[in-house]
């Protein structure tokens, strides 16, 4: 498990190297053969010893030990979101800070109604929220809150909880600081998974950035309690040095519909969508299964068959460790949208949003951005 990591993240240099910026059909192709070239040659031989294994991740230790050190993670936390109603307490006790920034790094989360997690790194997909109700209306409401105050350049307009936690790539600061805060422009596309029992939703986008400006690839999780942002975790994409940066790619995807709650008998189970999830990143590079027609994959928006580099092993995926391990899984049934967030290859904070309509996967979307840590492994 730990060499097929390594592999991956030696061929991920090798072919960022060679072909950074794909565009158009032939250059998706050329890079696609690049780097299934290098994922067999590049790095072959004993990896561990040409760096130092370097390469092992918190997941790859897990498949070492049999256990997933998420058990402990925060944001299997299911907790109280916002009524649709209203985006502010009444009587203004919503915290607003004084300043520009909100020292984020002092947050703590609160455990008491943390989600049961199985010895795999599962949240229990039966947990439902413990006190209050989360809509869909009241994450959708917070995303836009989320926008507008980006855009902004002002944390203050947000209904920040006292002990908010923020991370950009894995690092936390205070929110306000980094590198998208006092520079990001009106968000161009975007596009959101919404889970109304853990509270949390996950949202893909492409906002100008920078001076001058540059359409970046930009994701993020915003976790609510009560009326309240508890948790903002947020990946930015470098234009210049990202994992194959093509916003353009997500852009040519605005008009496909994920998000419209789908019929019924058309929507997943949770459980269906966890395992989905689960069988993917457990099974990395055999567990790409149940792929619909014309399913296509976009990474940070380079954009390739969901098939591509992968196969499928009609075997279910191990119940503890595995190639990779989830820590979050937010699963919205409402729209089929399963998403995993991980370490990916052991370098890479990432999340992967699943399309899921009548039982197939119809879409695959990813963004992940060069890091030490998640920042929520904890």
């Amino acid at each position: 498990m730990t060499h097929l990591l390594e592999s991956f993240r030696c061929a991920t240099i090798a072919a960022q190297g060679s072909c950074r910026f794909p565009s158009g059909a032939a250059g998706v192709n050329a890079c696609l053969a690049i780097f299934l070239a290098f994922a067999v040659t590049a790095c072959s031989g004993d990896n561990n010893k040409k760096t130092g294994g370097t390469g092992d991740t918190d997941d790859s230790s897990d498949n070492a030990n049999g256990s997933d050190d998420s058990s402990g993670d925060d944001d299997s936390s299911s907790s109280t979101g916002a009524d649709s109603g209203s985006k502010r307490d009444a009587d203004g006790s919503t915290m607003r800070a004084d300043s520009g920034f909100i020292d984020a790094g002092k947050g703590t989360t609160d455990r008491s109604d943390a989600a049961a997690v199985d010895a795999g790194g599962k949240q229990d997909s039966s947990t439902v929220v413990s006190s209050g109700e989360c809509t869909r209306d009241a994450m959708k409401a917070a995303i836009s809150e989320y926008f507008d105050a980006l855009t902004a350049h002002d944390p203050s307009m947000l209904p920040l909880a006292s002990n908010v936690r923020f991370t950009e790539n894995g690092e936390t600061m205070m929110l306000g600081e980094g590198k998208v805060w006092k520079s990001a422009g009106m968000q161009k596309f975007k596009r959101s998974a919404l889970d109304t029992e853990s509270c949390n939703s996950s949202t893909e986008s492409v906002i100008p950035n920078g001076t001058p400006p540059t359409d970046t690839v930009y994701g993020f999780r915003l976790k609510l309690q009560g009326q309240e942002i508890t948790e903002i975790e947020t990946i930015w994409v470098d234009p210049q040095t990202g994992w194959f940066p093509n916003p353009q790619g997500f852009l040519s995807t605005a008009d496909d519909d994920w998000e419209t709650e789908l019929p019924p008998d058309q929507r997943p189970t949770r459980e269906r969508l966890q395992f989905l999830v689960d069988k993917y990143f457990r099974q990395f590079g055999t567990g790409g299964c149940d792929f619909g027609d014309g399913c296509t994959r976009f990474e940070n928006g380079f954009m390739l068959p969901c098939t591509a580099a992968v196969s499928c092993d009609p075997t279910d995926p191990p119940k503890t460790g595995g190639v990779m391990v989830p820590r979050l899984y937010i699963l919205d049934v409402e729209a089929g949208i399963g998403v995993g967030f991980v370490m990916f290859a052991g370098v890479y904070t990432d999340f992967h949003m699943f399309k899921v309509r009548n039982d197939k996967v119809m879409g695959v979307h990813a963004v992940l951005a060069s890091a030490t840590s998640s920042g929520w492994d904890m």
